[in-house]
């Protein structure tokens, strides 16, 4: 009788494959069927949407490479690639970044799946998973369900911003997105890009774009960072809360107006680097005479700015003693 040798798949081992009495063979190691694939994808189009982004990248699967192009979809759908679950909400991606992407292999099949009623991450073990597709409005050449996602460390994305409106702590508000200029090595505002800012620790006070003549029609500026699907504010061009000025009139009590005796604005003592958002910094300031003191034309006057009165004002703290 002849007998063939043992099939051993690494001879260094000496450990055959197991054996499988239904074929009567040592089958291989690694069983025929579906990966996890890895890619590297690049963010191609405008991050319009909460669970996925358009990106370009070589499909493994079918060794073919898919671009993007807004103009020929037909031809160029680009890829649909799922964020994070911690990074899901509009617009953390910028085009032209370059991620991993790994086909992900769960219950509901290949796919990165959705949280049914919440944005990102589940809320608790009753809300359940849905598969992920892409969003009905959009392009018809794309496929209907997500297969790829994004391998990302979910650290928050920043943004800088100008605001377009004025804002008060606490709000919700809008700003133009600030961009860097490589040829300049300045930032630009680009008027055409807008996005919510959050104040959610809510203690900035901000002015509006364009809200008062030049030179002081910029508003103030934002540096955001992506977090919880919003863009929340972690800083803002602090707003004045210390003045030097002089009267411009006698007065006795209710309000007088400072300027820089000069008819200019006047000086903004604390913090450094603020702008006054309330008024036009090219006018005279008002402020409230709250300890009701008589004044003459041209008294120094320190005012402060009280953000606890029932309308936040500037009031005198001291003005200059008569001779």
């Amino acid at each position: 009788m002849t007998t063939r040798k043992r099939h051993n798949p690494v001879p260094a081992f000496n450990m055959p494959p197991p054996y499988d009495p239904m074929k009567g063979e040592r089958p291989p190691l690694q069983p025929k069927g579906i990966y996890p694939y890895c890619a590297m994808m690049q963010v191609a189009a405008l991050d319009e949407h909460d669970d996925y982004v358009i990106c370009r990248g070589y499909d493994p699967r079918v060794k073919k490479f898919f671009d993007y192009d807004a103009n020929d979809l037909a031809n160029k759908p680009g890829v649909p690639v799922a964020k994070p679950y911690g990074v899901r909400g509009t617009m953390p991606y910028s085009v032209g970044q370059v991620f991993p992407a790994i086909l992900p292999l769960t219950r509901i099949g290949q796919n990165p799946g959705v949280a049914a009623t919440t944005l990102g991450q589940p809320v608790d073990l009753d809300e359940e998973v849905e598969l992920l597709s892409t969003d009905a409005a959009g392009p018809p050449a794309l496929p209907v369900y997500v297969s790829w996602m994004l391998v990302d460390t979910g650290v928050a994305s920043v943004r800088f911003g100008e605001l377009k409106d004025a804002h008060t702590p606490g709000d919700i508000s809008t700003a133009y997105l600030r961009e860097w200029d490589a040829d300049t090595s300045t930032f630009t505002t680009n008027t055409d890009e807008e996005f919510e800012v959050v104040d959610h620790r809510e203690i900035y006070r901000g002015r509006a774009k364009d809200a008062y003549s030049s030179p002081h029609d910029s508003g103030s500026y934002v540096e955001t960072i992506f977090r919880h699907g919003r863009w929340e504010i972690t800083w803002m061009t602090p707003h004045a809360l210390k003045l030097k000025g002089y009267a411009t009139g006698n007065f006795s009590g209710a309000t007088v107006d400072i300027d820089d005796d000069a008819g200019g604005m006047p000086d903004i003592m604390q913090p450094t680097g603020a702008i006054i958002v309330d008024q036009d910094p090219s006018s005279d300031i008002t402020v409230y005479d709250v300890f009701n003191w008589d004044g003459y034309d041209d008294d120094l006057i320190i005012a402060v700015w009280n953000e606890d009165a029932v309308t936040p004002r500037w009031e005198i703290q001291e003005i200059e003693c008569p001779p």
